[in-house]
């Protein structure tokens, strides 16, 4: 149970103790009944309603000055930090931090292949790939721009073409690469990454009228 539920119920306790409060208070006026057994006992148990409805009228003000931020705000900090930890996984190529942070049926669409790639094996099978020809290669995250279903990351990728691998028909030729990168990453209901969109920008331009491959 969550704080917003707690601090629902301890409002909702305190005013129904109120009430029974007023109630053998006022229209059935205990008081005056003339048996004392009757009087001590109301007494005893309007106290014990009264110290009741404090501690949760208590309760209830701790809870809403304590209480963590909304659920939304929550999924948000929750993706930001993925997105933290997903930068490292791709920077070490990290297999288990990656399964982690990615969902198993996650579809990811790439140059490299005819078909989608799926998970973080498929995920980072790219990563491997890319080493192969940039063995440096790293992703510095610059900004990012998240609400609780998506996080739009602004990547800085830089690396060396000194690796083993061609790389877009070109052999491997000891030139420094950086560049700016913008992905948008979609989150599932367990905070994992389920889909990723690059934006192409003006590398689809160039694609388009042939003047890259």
């Amino acid at each position: 149970m969550n704080s917003e539920i707690y601090f629902a119920v301890s409002i909702v306790g305190f005013v129904a103790l109120f009430a029974a409060i007023w109630i053998l208070h006022r229209p059935l006026n205990v008081h005056a009944c003339p048996q004392k057994l009757a009087r001590v006992v109301h007494s005893i148990l309007e106290w014990i309603l009264t110290a009741w409805a404090i501690c949760l009228l208590g309760y209830a003000i701790a809870g809403f000055l304590c209480a963590g931020p909304p659920v939304e705000d929550r999924a948000i900090n929750r993706n930001q930090a993925a997105m933290r930890l997903f930068e490292k996984c791709i920077n070490t190529n990290d297999l288990e931090l990656g399964r982690k942070l990615i969902a198993d049926t996650a579809a990811f669409d790439t140059p490299v292949s005819p078909t989608p790639l799926y998970g973080a094996e498929g995920y980072l099978s790219v990563v491997s790939l890319m080493r192969k020809s940039f063995p440096d290669v790293q992703w510095k995250l610059v900004d990012m721009v998240a609400d609780e279903k998506t996080v739009a990351v602004q990547w800085e990728c830089s690396g060396t073409f000194s690796g083993e691998a061609p790389f877009a028909g070109l052999q491997p030729n000891g030139r420094r690469f950086s560049t700016t990168v913008m992905n948008f990453y979609s989150f599932d209901a367990d905070g994992k990454i389920y889909k990723d969109v690059a934006a192409v920008g003006i590398a689809g331009i160039l694609q388009g009228i042939g003047a890259l491959p």
